[in-house]
C-alpha cells in the first residue's frame, strides 16, 4: 500500500494506518479501564474485555508495522505485546503498571511519528 489514495492530502495510506492505530489504542485503553474496574469474580465480563484488548492490540500491531520505523518503536511495540501477555497471565499491579507504561510510550512514539510527517 504505497500509493496515495485520491482526495485529501491527509488521507494517505500512512495517515490511514495512524488513524486506525489511534482508534484501536482508544479501544484498548477503554477496555483496559473497564477490565480494571470489573470485579475479578465477574469472569465472563473480564474475558469479554480481554477479547477486545486482544483484537485492539492486534490492529495496533499491524498498523504500527506499517507506520513505525525499525528500532525504538518496534522494541516498544514488542515490549507492549510481552507485557500484555504477562498481564493476561498474572493480573497484578506490577504487570498493570508495566502495561500502562508501554502503552503510553507507544502512543508517544506514534504521536512523534505523526509530527515528523507534518
Amino acid at each position: 500500500m504505497s500509493e496515495s489514495i485520491q482526495g485529501s492530502g491527509e488521507n494517505t495510506p500512512r495517515q490511514q494506518y495512524i488513524n486506525e492505530f489511534k482508534k484501536s489504542a482508544t479501544l484498548f485503553e477503554n477496555a483496559l479501564k473497564e477490565y480494571q474496574q470489573t470485579s475479578p469474580e465477574d469472569v465472563k465480563k473480564r474475558q469479554e474485555f480481554k477479547t477486545v484488548m486482544d483484537k485492539a492490540l492486534h490492529v495496533m500491531s499491524e498498523t504500527a508495522m506499517e507506520t513505525c520505523r525499525k528500532g525504538a518503536q518496534a522494541k516498544c511495540e514488542k515490549k507492549l505485546e510481552d507485557d500484555y501477555q504477562k498481564f493476561q497471565t498474572d493480573y497484578d499491579s506490577k504487570n498493570n503498571e508495566a502495561l500502562e507504561k508501554d502503552y503510553q510510550q507507544l502512543l508517544k512514539d506514534i504521536h512523534d511519528l505523526k509530527n515528523s510527517l507534518n
